[in-house]
């Protein structure tokens, strides 16, 4: 197979130029293997996989998480001061990552579900990277 290509002669002058093979961007699964794998590493978080639909078993049908809710569920620790006087305490805050490639979007189920779930004060953030899901969590940290 000739892996070059012909334009025309008035923006080559003839020549055969080599085909630009452009890499494509990372797919939805493999980015969320990535965050997953960096966010369990982390000690103070406790992440969760929801995969959304339904999911065939022994012949029949189960429901799974609803349409539209976020891939990652998740706790991350967080750490709370009241005043001077107290010492901090912690608990946990539930947290919600959908995960979405480079020119990847919401669509409309997710959306409602997004702001349900901040309408009830949840944190939710669509991410692209393992650096925009630790930056997400730090943010739901309160760190």
């Amino acid at each position: 197979m000739n892996k070059r290509l012909r334009l025309g002669k008035h923006e080559t002058q003839g020549r055969l130029l080599p085909l630009k093979v452009m890499p494509r961007p990372p797919s939805e699964a493999i980015i969320k293997r990535q965050i997953v794998t960096a966010l369990s590493k982390l000690p103070y978080v406790l992440l969760i996989n929801t995969p959304a639909g339904k999911a065939q078993v022994n012949g029949g049908w189960i429901q799974l998480a609803p349409k539209g809710w976020p891939d990652l569920s998740g706790l991350v620790q967080y750490k709370f001061h009241c005043n001077d006087d107290w010492s901090p305490f912690t608990f946990a805050r539930p947290f919600y990552l959908e995960i979405k490639t480079s020119v990847g979007k919401l669509h409309g189920d997710q959306e409602a579900m997004h702001d349900r779930i901040r309408q009830l004060g949840g944190f939710v953030k669509v991410v692209r990277s393992v650096s925009e899901a630790l930056d997400a969590v730090r943010e739901a940290r309160g760190t």
